[in-house]
């Protein structure tokens, strides 16, 4: 089976999730205009010098977890899907023979740069981002099976989080549009749909 893990859209819409800072540069709103930002983005932890510290090696380096979504939780609370060719994580080497995860609490931090021109009178802009870190563990997670404990032991999450897949992105592409100060997240997503 495939794994694939989601963030369900609710933990995005909570009203107290955290907010990120971006330093701009943008010389006019005309149409080939360039508008550069850096950000630097921590998901469910707070880190020190965020935009240039090491990423922690393993998860038992995460000193400050925070509960990103207000479920109680700490990290973001993730979503492995199950069925239709997906499984769910398993905490260890027995693979299919031992406990799996259905939820799984996890820490982000993302650091970049994003360069793009506007490509309309109306606010539209597409462009490129370059990453300088892209990083992530597993803090945590819950698993499926009516055991009487349903959380995860120290070794299922080591587990889980040594078994992570580690990104290696440097560049993507970034399209921007203004909406009104009134937009909600909903309207966010269909201006700029997933793909």
């Amino acid at each position: 089976g495939v794994l694939l893990i989601d963030i369900p859209l609710e933990a995005w819409d909570w009203l107290r999730a955290a907010r990120f800072d971006m330093n701009e540069s943008l010389p006019g709103w005309n149409v080939g205009d360039t508008l550069t930002y850096t950000f630097t983005i921590l998901v469910g932890l707070a880190l020190a010098d965020a935009t240039t510290a090491p990423w922690p090696a393993s998860y038992t380096d995460i000193t400050m977890p925070k509960d990103f979504e207000g479920d109680m939780l700490p990290g973001i609370t993730t979503v492995p899907r199950n069925g239709g060719g997906y499984v769910l994580p398993p905490t260890s080497i027995l693979l299919s023979l031992g406990r799996h995860a259905d939820k799984a609490y996890g820490v982000n931090r993302n650091v970049a740069t994003a360069t793009q021109k506007w490509t309309s009178c109306a606010g539209d802009g597409t462009g490129t981002e370059e990453y300088k870190y892209f990083n992530n563990h597993v803090i945590g997670c819950h698993v499926m099976e009516n055991t009487g404990n349903n959380d995860c032991s120290a070794a299922e999450i080591k587990f889980i989080d040594d078994n992570r897949p580690v990104f290696g992105v440097t560049s993507g592409s970034v399209t921007t549009k203004i909406l009104p100060d009134s937009a909600t997240c909903a309207d966010i997503r269909a201006a700029l749909p997933m793909m």
